[in-house]
């Protein structure tokens, strides 16, 4: 049964988990990131908080939930935020969500809110039956995702991040994490954990590039899991996960891309750059149209003809996405231009690729690419189905 009205009672230790894997995350309330709570209609009540590509996902399981009972509510950042000053009342708290308000109340004192109509519902967490798995120790993986981010010493700011590339290796019994650093003369640097594994092929063992500032951002308090185990599942739907006893946490996987960029300084003329990891680069110059544009390498399994790099840059954001508008950026294209239209949730992005060659006059093809996105953004703005929410 569907409920339009749910009343929670929150305990210290529900809140605890709350504060241990949804605080981490600095979500943006005004673009639609924010908390979530239902009843899945098998008697669990489930939180999920959605930040960028990093969801985490509280299962709560007890027996407050009736039989059959399925309602979904998000809650209101605010609301979260003052729940521990009520526990200085008592030992338990009560949420009351509806579609229109939130409120959150004690035997002293309540606070009443309304909904955040931008809020996005959540992405449904990935299911992982038969997905291969490794069980490690939770502080040994806590400390390797620390350790795996620790740059060389005399690496400047400002470099790209090689990925941290993970390997299942159940002939050994552990999980490796390398990062190669051999670009900049420092190396490879190896992790390894202890690991008992499930469902993987010995033969075929999974080979992936972990995304770890992710994890480790959520992951940061490893004396509040309520298991010593954590279960690394590999990447499955676009995802890769850690999960233990009551949380789940999902992240994009990592495109496996061949080092690059080192010689950025020397291509990129007059524009600025900074490195954002081990694949996506901000550029900026003053004197362009567009406010940033986004570098990155192509990963070779999506790579054609000869384009390597991709550059994106947004044209119009918070616009109601159509089958419509769709078709109205379509017809837009054309094929001798530096760059197309691409809609992408609720923006409109340019998007362009560039050869190796390219790659080595940069400047030059930035800044045709700048001058189309000025030109196609005016086009943008009239087209009869570019309706904006804001």
């Amino acid at each position: 049964m569907t409920h339009s009205r749910a009343t929670i009672q929150i305990t210290h230790e529900e809140f605890h988990l709350l504060g241990t894997f949804v605080s981490p995350l600095r979500f943006n309330e005004s673009l639609g990131e924010s908390v979530w709570v239902h009843a899945n209609g098998k008697r669990q009540r489930v939180w999920t908080a959605s930040c960028g590509d990093t969801t985490s996902t509280i299962t709560i399981d007890d027996g407050s939930v009736a039989p059959g009972e399925t309602w979904c509510f998000p809650v209101p950042e605010v609301l979260l935020v003052n729940a521990g000053r009520f526990f200085m009342f008592g030992e338990s708290i009560n949420l009351v969500l509806d579609h229109e308000t939130a409120e959150l109340r004690c035997d002293k004192a309540s606070i009443k809110v309304s909904q955040n109509p931008k809020a996005l519902r959540p992405v449904v967490p990935v299911s992982y039956g038969g997905v291969p798995s490794a069980t490690v120790d939770g502080m040994g993986l806590w400390a390797l995702l620390g350790m795996i981010g620790d740059e060389p010493t005399g690496i400047e700011g400002n470099q790209p991040t090689p990925p941290a590339i993970c390997d299942f290796d159940p002939a050994r019994g552990e999980i490796r994490i390398s990062v190669d650093w051999t670009a900049v003369q420092a190396g490879v640097h190896v992790c390894t954990l202890k690991a008992h594994f499930s469902g993987v092929d010995p033969d075929n063992p999974p080979s992936f590039a972990l995304p770890y500032p992710e994890l480790r951002s959520v992951l940061r308090n490893p004396t509040s899991l309520r298991s010593h185990d954590l279960t690394l599942w590999a990447p499955s739907e676009g995802v890769v996960a850690i999960s233990g006893d009551g949380f789940a946490i999902t992240t994009a996987v990592v495109p496996k891309v061949s080092p690059w960029g080192h010689d950025l300084a020397e291509v990129v003329g007059d524009f600025q750059y900074e490195w954002h990891g081990c694949n996506l680069v901000l550029i900026t110059n003053e004197d362009m149209g567009a406010d940033a544009m986004w570098l990155s390498a192509i990963p070779e399994d999506e790579r054609t003809d000869d384009k390597c790099y991709r550059v994106i840059t947004d044209v119009l954001g918070d616009v109601l996405p159509s089958e419509e508008l769709a078709t109205e950026l379509a017809e837009l294209h054309d094929p001798d231009a530096a760059c197309r239209l691409v809609l992408q949730g609720d923006n409109i992005l340019a998007v362009a690729e560039l050869t190796e060659q390219n790659y080595k006059h940069l400047p030059v093809h930035l800044e045709r690419i700048d001058d189309e996105v000025l030109t196609l953004t005016a086009k943008v703005v009239g087209l009869p189905s570019a309706i904006t929410t804001v």
